[in-house]
Formats: structure tokens, C-alpha cells, sequence
């Protein structure tokens, strides 16, 4: 059976909902770390979420060729690392702080395969905005260091997701 296509949201509606999914997600995730932890409560994600997808697009794994799965292997490691270096931030930092930290790495992905001036100046303002966000003062003054060393490789990782998802988008199909 063919995959399943969805119609396309508009752009702002599909932004709207995939940041009250994130949020919505980490706030929830975050009060299951008690019973669960933070690598348990990535593994229920993460399974979950391949269990979900799994059901509405069937994908047919056992045609992938080898070339796809190079693609894909990466994906998924960033994709868990990911979610378990930031959920272990948030069991240091409160959740807009790590998000906030988080979002550094995307920002300096953009900065760096920015190819305009314009660019630029849209990741320069997205910069201000993480300052302006950011608690005063500094690591010293309150801010757990490895909870920041956490939600900084989160980016990290989220950068590299990014990156693997092109690579995934170009070699697999559908």
C-alpha cells in the first residue's frame, strides 16, 4: 500500500502547532521524569512516536535499500540524543531556559548556511531574542553548569537532525 500523503498546512498554522506540540510535549515529559526518568521517559517517546508514524504511514522497512539506511541511522541517533540531552536539562534547568538554549544550535546551523545578507539579519534578531530571553547574570549565579552544557548539545544535536533529515529527505522515498 502506497504511503500515505496529508494535505499541506499553510506555513503559520503548521508552525503554531509544531511549537505547542514541542512545549506541550516537554511540559508533560517533564512531569513523567519522577516515575520515570529522563531516559525512560525518551525511550516512551521515542518508541511511541516510531510506533505511531509506524501505523499511519506502514512504511515498508525491508525495501530500503542500503544507501537509505545510512540516511536514516544518523537520523534517528540525533533525533534520540536529541530528546535525551535535553530531557536530562530538564531535570536541571526550568523548561523556557533550556528550550532557549536548545535553539542555539538551529541558530547557528542558519548562521552558518546562510547565504544573504537578509539571512543574517533574520539570525541576528533570533539572537537578540535569546538574549533578551536569558536570565541575567550568569553559570555562577544560580544556572546549573552541566544542565546548560545539556540543553547547548540538545542544540547540538538538533542541529545535526536537521542536517540528517535533508539527507534523509534526498535518498529516501516518499
Amino acid at each position: 500500500m502506497p504511503p500515505v500523503r496529508l494535505p499541506a498546512l499553510p506555513p503559520i498554522p503548521s508552525l503554531l502547532i509544531a511549537m505547542l506540540s514541542i512545549q506541550g510535549g516537554a511540559a508533560f515529559a517533564k512531569s513523567l521524569f519522577p516515575t520515570l526518568g529522563a531516559a525512560g521517559t525518551t525511550g516512551l517517546r521515542v518508541t511511541l512516536a516510531a510506533a505511531i508514524l509506524g501505523v499511519i504511514f506502514r512504511p515498508r522497512l525491508q525495501d530500503l535499500p542500503w544507501s537509505a539506511w545510512r540516511a536514516v541511522l544518523p537520523y534517528g541517533v540525533a533525533l534520540g540524543l536529541m530528546n535525551l540531552t535535553f530531557y536530562l536539562s530538564l531535570t536541571r534547568l526550568p523548561l523556557g531556559l533550556a528550550v532557549t538554549l536548545e535553539f542555539v544550535g538551529p541558530l547557528v546551523l542558519s548562521l552558518v548556511l546562510s547565504r544573504r545578507a537578509r539571512d543574517l539579519g533574520w539570525v541576528a534578531l533570533a539572537a537578540l531574542g535569546i538574549l533578551l530571553i536569558a536570565p541575567r547574570g550568569g553559570v555562577g549565579e544560580g544556572l546549573d553548569p552541566l544542565g546548560v552544557a545539556l540543553a547547548l548539545t540538545a542544540g547540538a544535536f538538533w542541529a545535526l537532525y536537521i542536517l540528517a533529515g535533508g539527507a534523509v529527505g534526498r535518498r529516501v522515498p516518499g
